[in-house]
């Protein structure tokens, strides 16, 4: 990191950027403490920007503290998946009902081709890749509805989640049917049939959400499994 030392005016900013990406693309892993002299001198700034930056990653969740002995990369708490999920859904359908009769072909042809992305992405088995590109195809969406307050929402949620998709790795490449529900999706505002496309929307999330589901289920009963007596 010493060689991308930071430069612009906007420090805090710029610092709060760079650690928001590693932490959720686990380079900085969950429980990781968090040195503030060290961390200072490898991003080049004082330690007042950084405590800025930190303060505010600790109020989205992503950093815990505890006043004058430690701070450190918030655990994965994977029940977090599922309150928000639920709620990135409700946004999306909001997004999608106040856009559907704005939706222009120039529009459709580029949910096609983002959602080809993510199918050659798939392919490759590049779940960032892949996240970063469903992102698009999502935010697309949201763009279309000319509401400018729901995406500054949605993009703070999918923060956190993003981290536990990356987390899961192995168990989200099993299950995910991104592409197919997403060409689902685009056929019905092709149709210009709201409802279907608003089902549609829904499912895809629903069926991320089921994947969570299934994962904390399988930690459950592992959990239940060490706690067992040893005979």
């Amino acid at each position: 990191m010493k060689e991308n030392k930071i430069k612009r005016v906007f420090i805090k900013d710029e610092a709060y950027d760079r650690l928001n990406k590693l932490i959720v693309t686990g380079k900085l892993a969950p429980m990781t403490k968090i040195k503030i002299n060290e961390l200072s001198e490898e991003l080049g700034i004082s330690r007042t920007p950084l405590r800025e930056a930190l303060l505010r990653l600790e109020n989205d969740g992503l950093i815990i503290s505890k006043a004058n002995r430690w701070t450190m990369v918030a655990p994965i708490n994977i029940e977090e998946a599922l309150h928000i999920y639920p709620i990135i859904a409700s946004l999306e359908t909001l997004a999608l009902r106040q856009g559907f009769e704005k939706f222009t072909d120039e529009d459709i042809k580029e949910l096609v081709s983002l959602n080809e992305k993510i199918k050659n992405i798939d392919e490759e088995k590049d779940l960032l890749g892949k996240i970063m590109a469903d992102n698009f195809f999502h935010k697309k969406i949201i763009d279309v509805s000319g509401n400018i307050e729901i995406y500054p929402i949605i993009e703070n949620l999918k923060n956190k989640v993003q981290r536990m998709e990356l987390f899961y790795y192995d168990d989200i490449q099993g299950y995910s049917k991104t592409y197919d529900s997403h060409n689902v999706i685009i056929k019905n505002i092709k149709e210009h049939n709201l409802e279907e496309s608003v089902k549609a929307l829904t499912k895809n999330w629903t069926d991320t959400l089921g994947i969570f589901e299934k994962i904390s289920e399988q930690e459950q009963k592992q959990d239940q499994e060490e706690l067992k007596p040893v005979k």
